[in-house]
């Protein structure tokens, strides 16, 4: 079984942001192995969705994404813990993001 507590790649995926902690915005590193269909959200610690960065075919390789620490409605989140979940092409991995206030 896959470990998903670590930032270990996950059946052929890699997500990090940098700089994590942040205040303003982090970049989110994405790496996949296989070409397909991605969503990137972001979900607070109690599970609720608060954004999605992407949804849209990529091909294989690394991207990277500036996220601003906002919602979908474009509202600034409050400091805090976020899990980052690239998903698509039965694959996923998650990563915590904590924002500074």
């Amino acid at each position: 079984n896959a470990d998903t507590t670590g930032d270990l790649p996950l059946n052929g995926c890699n997500l990090t942001c940098f700089p994590n902690p942040f205040r303003d915005y982090t970049t989110v590193r994405i790496e996949v192995s296989v070409s397909g269909r991605y969503r990137i959200e972001i979900f607070n610690m109690q599970g609720k969705l608060m954004s999605i960065l992407a949804d849209q075919n990529i091909e294989a390789g690394t991207y990277y994404m500036d996220w601003n620490a906002r919602t979908h409605s474009n509202t600034m989140l409050p400091g805090g813990i976020y899990i980052i979940r690239l998903s698509g092409e039965n694959q996923y991995c998650n990563i915590k993001a904590i924002i500074l206030k």
